[in-house]
């Protein structure tokens, strides 16, 4: 279950700087900074398992895949 970190709306500036110096894994969502919870054996192991099936399909177009650990902005922004 998620639980909020901070109540305070944030810019995207202000949450890049805090998550820097983070101990939990947050998200930002429309401004407000989420933390995820740590993942399970068994969450690492499907994590594992679903990008070595993408891997195998989309590098012989040119793509790269990442299992975890990276950071994606969606266009509008509110999410990252």
């Amino acid at each position: 279950m998620d639980t909020m970190i901070a109540e305070q709306i944030m810019t995207l500036s202000e949450f890049l700087a805090t998550e820097q110096h983070s101990e939990v894994r947050p998200e930002f969502v429309f401004g407000k900074m989420i933390e995820m919870p740590v993942g399970t054996i068994i969450h690492d192991n499907v994590i594992e398992n679903l990008n070595e099936n993408l891997k195998a399909k989309l590098k012989p177009q040119g793509y790269k895949t990442y299992a975890q650990g990276r950071m994606v902005k969606v266009p509008d922004g509110s999410i990252f």
